[in-house]
């Protein structure tokens, strides 16, 4: 395992790192003041001995001796009240009676401990002799936890054994905590990154991929919600390449089902009206040589139908080839495109046409676009063929949401509950409407002219 710093073994190393290092120095603390709080204890033996120290002098008839601590001192009381020895900074005299030379010990009971005087603390001890005498050792409390002599003189007295436990505690703690840092991070370490290397599997389109961690805890449980999310992702992925081998194999069944009624569509157009006229040409042309010499005024007013003939023919096929060039609506705004259609059809066909559009400059999907381009075709065309139509309306009218056209014509007309009119033409524009959701409706009544509606969604309708 590589550490580094900035990745989650590193971390986890120095967190163990520093709880070692805490710990060691909080057992430190907690040593101190539980060696602090045996303070009282420790001074009351130094000041039991004091007192025998000084009772032994005093059996001895030993000389006076400074007492160890500047200010204390210690002495011997009889009964009645009268010192017979002391040691130290003492203001009674062998001899003296207590009570006048130093009133405030006199006072002293034996359950007192502390006593100040002259503005200075001091610890007390008195103990009675076999002989019933008093001993009474006052010691100054200079020494406590935040006093500078106090610690250094508590510090030299643990210093002995102090370092030597530190210093263990140290070494022990230290190696430890890295040793369980490494053990610890390792596995951590490890299952986080199967799991970080099963993700960039699944994403880079191995769906099979999945976490192994079975285990109960919070990575375990990560890496059950990664197969959870996995399975439904790649459940998904799996619908959605079938739906798109669904809609390509329907866009292919409907672009082929659309070659073949247009294909039926040219046939019938080149059947029922240019190749009649076309035979109808030529029988005329294959008789024109005889006329003319038999009967020249007929000869010349067949002459005239031949070349109306032929113009029409070539009018229908203008148009036939103007029904099968693209729309070009990408390039070109769906406005330019209908005006077009209706000048060319005016054009061609000597009929006419007004174009009325009122659009707001919204987008229109270019299968929309298309869609109206080829209804408008094939309208105008049956107009032509079947309406003898003196004039046509064509108008588009952009609302909120939806796009409605109209095309109407004066012509011959027809009656729709006649099921002999459901020809192919009407039919192909009702399936063009309804592949971009919009429908097509029919208004015609023999001799008052026809009017096609269709409406095309443009947007979402409002929520009501």
């Amino acid at each position: 395992m590589k550490l580094r710093l900035h990745t989650l073994s590193g971390q986890l190393f120095i967190r163990h790192l520093l709880v070692a290092i805490l710990t060691n120095i909080l057992s430190i603390i907690i040593l101190f003041i539980v060696l602090a709080s045996d303070y009282h204890y420790y001074m009351s033996d130094n000041l039991y001995f004091l007192a025998s120290d000084t009772v032994a002098r005093w059996q001895m008839d030993a000389p006076l001796e400074v007492f160890p601590q500047e200010y204390g001192f210690s002495v011997i009381i009889t009964p009645e009240g009268t010192v017979l020895y002391y040691a130290g900074n003492s203001q009674c005299p062998i001899g003296e009676r207590l009570q006048i030379c130093a009133p405030y010990l006199d006072e002293l009971s034996h359950n007192q401990t502390t006593l100040e005087y002259q503005q200075i603390k001091f610890d007390v001890y008195i103990i009675e002799t076999i002989e019933q005498n008093r001993v009474i050792v006052l010691y100054p409390i200079s020494y406590n936890l935040f006093n500078i002599d106090f610690i250094l003189e508590f510090a030299q007295a643990i210093l002995p054994f102090a370092p030597t436990s530190i210093l263990l505690t140290m070494l022990f703690t230290l190696p430890v905590a890295i040793l369980i840092a490494v053990v610890t991070a390792t596995p951590l370490v490890k299952r986080l990154s199967h799991i970080s290397e099963t993700s960039q599997k699944f994403s880079d389109g191995n769906l099979q991929a999945r976490v192994t961690d079975k285990k109960s805890d919070e990575i375990g449980f990560l890496g059950q919600r990664f197969n959870s999310m996995a399975d439904i992702l790649a459940q998904n992925i799996h619908l959605l390449r079938d739906l798109a081998q669904t809609n390509t194999r329907l866009m292919n069944e409907i672009e082929e089902h659309a070659i073949q009624l247009e294909r039926i569509r040219l046939s019938r157009e080149l059947h029922d009206d240019i190749a009649q006229k076309l035979f109808s040409l030529s029988a005329h042309s294959a008789t024109l040589p005889k006329l003319i010499e038999q009967n020249a005024p007929e000869a010349i007013s067949l002459a005239q139908n031949v070349a109306h003939l032929s113009e029409q023919v070539n009018l229908d096929l203008r148009a036939l080839l103007m029904s099968l060039r693209p729309p070009n609506t990408i390039q070109r705004s769906l406005s330019d495109v209908i005006e077009t259609v209706c000048q060319q059809f005016q054009e061609t066909h000597h009929i006419p046409t007004t174009c009325t559009l009122v659009l707001q400059g919204k987008y229109i999907p270019s299968g929309v676009q298309d869609v109206l381009y080829r209804i408008t075709q094939e309208a105008l065309h049956n107009i032509h063929k079947h309406a003898h139509a003196k004039s046509v309306v064509v108008s588009i009218l952009e609302g909120k949401n939806h796009l409605t056209m109209s095309i109407t014509d004066d012509g011959v007309g027809f009656d729709i509950t006649d099921p002999a009119t459901g020809h192919l033409g009407l039919m192909n524009m009702r399936e063009r409407a309804r592949a971009v959701g919009g429908q097509m409706m029919i208004e015609s009544d023999s001799g008052h002219g026809t009017t096609i509606k269709v409406t095309v969604p443009i947007g979402l309708e409002d929520e009501t």
